[in-house]
């Protein structure tokens, strides 16, 4: 069986990806406030690094230690993880990905919550 990440094309596809789940973020309300003074270049290696571990296998290795330390300070809310997993969505359906398998990168990706939403409660 396929892993996430090879249904969608490999490491190659998840960095163009991410260059538009970039240009969503950076242009909204309240992502766009969070990430300004954000390294775009460093923004992106980052999450295509997770990306790919996460949507690699049925069963990654938790990242969660390296995601709080890195997303800390940024103060992100439930909403703002709610913007980005729909500016994800978005860039993967802008790339031609399927509702369902999107609907599967969003579920794999939601459980990140808690350990990138300040004050969330871990799952």
């Amino acid at each position: 069986m396929s892993s996430l990440l090879e249904l969608l094309g490999g490491r190659d596809a998840i960095e163009i990806v991410v260059v538009g789940v970039w240009e969503r973020m950076i242009v909204d309300p309240s992502l766009g406030a969070l990430f300004r003074d954000v390294s775009r270049t460093r923004y992106e290696r980052g999450l295509a690094d997770s990306l790919c571990v996460l949507l690699d296998s049925d069963d990654p290795p938790w990242i969660g230690r390296e995601l709080r330390r890195v997303h800390g300070a940024l103060g992100v809310r439930d909403a703002d993880f709610d913007r980005f997993l729909d500016c994800l969505a978005a860039t993967l359906e802008a790339a031609g990905v399927s509702r369902p398998l999107v609907r599967r990168v969003r579920g794999r990706v939601a459980v990140l919550r808690g350990d990138i939403v300040s004050g969330a409660v871990a799952n």
